[in-house]
């Protein structure tokens, strides 16, 4: 399976008047995931609306931590409650805040289709970071609610292992195709696309594409690797420690 890798800057401390840890130096590395990896990784993939947002620190006010609500609408794979709550490392309040470069950010009202690892014992409880969070969004010329990725892409469907993408950021001209001039005869003859690239017309509504995933999700439950379906519980923020987590201080006060 095809992977490249891309690196996230760990944390970026943004301190206002509060005394933030920031942390360690250097980079996270993240590999990228298709879509069979994060069906594969997640213990709880659904559907859901941002219902609140409230930021916690830890007791001794050096470490922030973003706790998104959700109201789960469609499991497709495993088990959760009808309104789940998932801890963020990050966040910021009226006197400062960490930026975690790479964590996914939601907005109150946003839907999603989220792919789930966990509740927050990490830094990120989502398969992949922002690879596992797809947007519901409005298509600027039809208007039909569409899925788009991290990156704005329009996501069309399943080809295999892969999401099927377009190749541009949604509303914004995809990329021109490679053409090569044959001089002979002025023939030009066009490089077949990647077979993961949607047509920049594809616009199947993102419901359609929903009930593609849950189907195909279905057929492999039984796969050898695949974390088992689980029963995800909200994170509650009276369980973050009295103290910031040593793996996120960096002597930046």
């Amino acid at each position: 399976m095809r992977r490249s890798m891309f690196r996230l800057a760990s944390l970026a401390l943004c301190g206002l008047g509060m005394a933030m840890a920031g942390a360690p130096s250097g980079a996270t590395t993240l590999p990228h995931y298709e879509a069979g990896d994060l069906a594969d990784r997640s213990a709880l993939i659904f559907v859901g609306t941002v219902v609140d947002q409230q930021v916690e620190v830890t007791g001794d006010g050096l470490y922030p931590y973003t706790f998104v609500t959700f109201r789960v609408e469609k499991v497709l794979k495993g088990e959760a409650d009808p309104q789940l709550t998932l801890r963020f490392d990050g966040g910021f309040t009226g006197k400062g805040g960490v930026k975690v470069t790479g964590m996914p950010e939601f907005e109150t009202g946003g839907r999603h289709l989220l792919f789930v690892a966990g509740r927050g014992e990490a830094f990120c409880p989502l398969a992949g970071w922002g690879q596992g969070k797809l947007d519901f969004v409005r298509h600027p010329r039809s208007g039909r609610e569409v899925l788009v990725d991290q990156e704005g892409r329009l996501v069309a469907g399943l080809k295999g292992e892969h999401f099927r993408r377009q190749a541009g950021r949604l509303g914004e001209e995809a990329p021109l195709k490679k053409v090569k001039l044959l001089a002979e005869d002025g023939v030009k003859i066009t490089f077949p696309e990647d077979e993961t690239t949607a047509a920049a017309g594809e616009e199947p509504a993102a419901e359609q594409v929903v009930a593609q995933v849950e189907r195909w999700v279905r057929t492999r439950q039984a796969k050898a690797g695949a974390v088992a379906p689980g029963r995800i519980v909200s994170a509650r923020p009276d369980e973050l420690p009295e103290h910031a987590p040593m793996s996120r201080r960096g002597g930046v006060q």
